[in-house]
């Protein structure tokens, strides 16, 4: 009796913190993510940065060592990208595909795609 009482106690715990972040939350993530994805667009592999930051230049993932950016192509069919986040604060950088991206831009309630200037093509955001 004690372990079923356990149990629904943590599957309660862990539904509360598996919830998403309220809309306004995840709508100021998909605008910084935006804000990212354009600034990322101007980016060049040979320009500094500060060790471990990441960033997306011409569609590869890049990250920062020794104060230059070491990109990594991403794998077919995806290209690096700015996301939001969904439960907390916060954007990711990551491989995917430009429509999954989209669409989560306008799941978080913006317009403008990826790079918030798309008027429904996201090429923009992967340098092409």
């Amino acid at each position: 009796m004690f372990s079923t009482k356990l149990s629904a106690f943590v599957l309660i715990s862990l539904a509360v913190f598996a919830q998403a972040a309220p809309a306004d939350i995840q709508k100021q993530n998909a605008l910084d993510a935006q804000k990212l994805n354009a600034k990322f667009a101007s980016l060049s592999a040979d320009d500094t940065c500060n060790d471990g930051d990441q960033a997306c230049i011409q569609g590869a993932f890049a990250q920062c060592v020794g104060g230059k950016f070491q990109t990594t192509q991403c794998s077919g069919g995806t290209t690096c990208v700015a996301l939001p986040l969904v439960n907390k604060p916060g954007t990711s950088v990551t491989c995917d595909s430009k429509d999954d991206a989209a669409a989560r831009m306008k799941a978080a309630g913006v317009d403008g795609g990826i790079t918030g200037s798309d008027s429904g093509d996201s090429a923009a955001a992967s340098g092409s």
